[in-house]
């Protein structure tokens, strides 16, 4: 499986022990808010005005520009992880203490990003985010005919 470095560094935030994340991009162009808009038991996006409304947020990488909301936050971030429906990463362009703590109690990496809108074009695609930070996305396969 080869992948290929994206012009993308983010900050971490809080990285955790791992050498690298790699999973499937989800991107809301909405700020989230965990206590009305991700279904706790299931870790699905129920706002009805998301652009990922119906998608679950387990095992992806949660790309938004910030978690609104209130200090119940981090409770619904704990749910999930305990429930196995966490995001594997999160990456924001404003990060709050709500949302690291909810980071931190659900061990949940979380990365700062410049600008977000770089991530558009990969909703849905796997990439790999190294703990320092950098971006790479799975190169496509070519089979020749």
């Amino acid at each position: 499986m080869t992948y290929k470095k994206l012009p993308i560094l983010l900050k971490p935030v809080l990285a955790l022990d791992v050498e690298f994340i790699e999973a499937s991009v989800l991107f809301s162009l909405k700020p989230i808010s965990p206590l009305g808009d991700i279904d706790p038991d299931r870790g699905v996006i129920n706002d009805p005005e998301s652009n990922v409304k119906g998608e679950n947020v387990a095992r992806k990488i949660l790309v938004t520009p910030y978690f609104r909301g209130s200090t119940v936050g981090p409770y619904i971030l704990f749910a999930l992880y305990r429930k196995k429906q966490a995001p594997s990463m999160i990456v924001v362009e404003r990060t709050d203490p709500m949302l690291i703590t909810g980071c931190v109690i659900s061990k949940i990496p979380l990365y700062k990003a410049k600008n977000i809108l770089s991530f558009k074009e990969l909703s849905g695609l796997k990439v790999k985010i190294t703990r320092s930070g950098e971006v790479y996305v799975k190169e496509r396969s070519i089979s020749s005919s």
